[in-house]
């Protein structure tokens, strides 16, 4: 089984949609679980998480590389960049999801991009959609319709909010689905319960997102009690080489499920997975309200695939699994059942 990890760092230098050329510089940081060189066993630290070992690779370059065009593929051109350090140490993300959604009676849409470690550590940056080019101050408080900023360091402590902090949109194209923006923020507990304060800074990012359809859907129930989506989203990225989609949804309180799972998943039963290690896992996500709970994952359950046809890139199944804390610093834990779920992702 492939345990390889890439974590890679991309600028776009040139791209031209008329000749479908891109050029740019990269670097990445190849990482994978260390395992006893006797037994062969991957080795865990004292958090249960996998103990990663890594090199980093520097001053790559490709120039006006061929891309083929949604015309001829019928799928769209997917940029997954993302690069940020806290405290002066870069964020080592193991995923980025960006996709829209909607808030509330009002229909208030607002992209969430989450970029989240393999350890569960998460940065967040909610952006109203109505936003244009331009330089904006987070916000530190939000109802879920603000710009604001989010760090979470997945120990048990509180969520930190950007106070002060702000972000720089060279790019928000609403048509193509595309963010690009650099930001920085100090980190605080807005409530004053946490002393703790980070610093993040040098932030960029370059992102495709997608649009809710009202097409897609998901419904379950939560420890008994009917979960009904009212806002469905689909970002896709490449795990380890695996293309995955994460079936992102929201409930009116603003209760959240999430479905990441491989784009070619064929038809069958699959025991859940809590995190994303080699790119294959189907992992499933909970968080109670509004502010994410990351650590929230499923630590068992199954997801059954009843069909995915790839000439209508349809994916439907259904789902059942236990939500609790991976990392043991939260007691709480949910029960999802009678999970469906139909979408398209083109």
């Amino acid at each position: 089984m492939k345990d390889t990890l890439l974590l890679l760092i991309m600028e776009v230098t040139a791209l031209d949609f008329e000749e479908n050329t891109i050029s740019g510089n990269f670097s990445f940081v190849a990482s994978r679980s260390k395992k006893d060189p006797d037994t062969g066993e991957i080795i865990f630290n004292e958090n249960g998480a996998p103990v990663i070992e890594s090199v980093e690779i520097d001053c790559g370059y490709f120039n006006e590389v061929t891309i083929e065009p949604k015309e001829e593929s019928g799928q769209p051109f997917y940029f997954t960049e993302f690069y940020a350090e806290v405290d002066g140490e870069e964020f080592l993300e193991n995923s980025v999801i960006a996709g829209a959604t909607v808030i509330g009676i009002n229909e208030y849409e607002v992209i969430n991009i989450e970029a989240i470690t393999i350890s569960g550590q998460v940065l967040r940056i909610d952006t109203p959609l109505e936003l244009e080019e331009g330089t904006f101050a987070f916000e530190s408080i939000s109802d879920g319709t603000k710009l604001t900023a989010v760090y979470n360091d997945n120990s048990g402590s509180e969520a930190l909010t950007a106070s002060p902090g702000s972000i720089a949109i060279t790019e928000f194209d609403k048509v193509l689905g595309l963010i690009d923006a650099s930001f920085w923020f100090t980190g605080i507990d807005p409530f004053g319960n946490d002393p703790t304060i980070v610093e993040v800074t040098n932030g960029l990012l370059r992102l495709s997102f997608e649009f809710p359809s009202s097409s897609n859907y998901l419904s379950a129930e939560v420890d008994g009690i009917v979960y009904e989506s009212n806002s469905v989203s689909l970002p896709q990225t490449t795990n380890l080489g695996v293309d995955v989609v994460a079936i992102t949804t929201t409930a009116p309180d603003l209760s959240k499920i999430d479905l990441i799972v491989p784009i070619n998943i064929e038809v069958g039963s699959y025991n859940m997975s809590p995190n994303l290690i080699t790119g294959n896992e189907k992992v499933g996500l909970y968080s109670p309200e509004e502010d994410v709970v990351t650590s929230l994952r499923s630590s068992s359950g199954t997801l059954t695939i009843i069909r995915n046809n790839i000439l209508t890139s349809e994916i439907e199944g259904i789902f059942e699994f236990l939500v609790t804390d991976v990392f043991e610093q939260n007691p709480l834990e949910y029960n999802i059942t009678n999970g469906t779920f139909l979408i398209q992702l083109y």
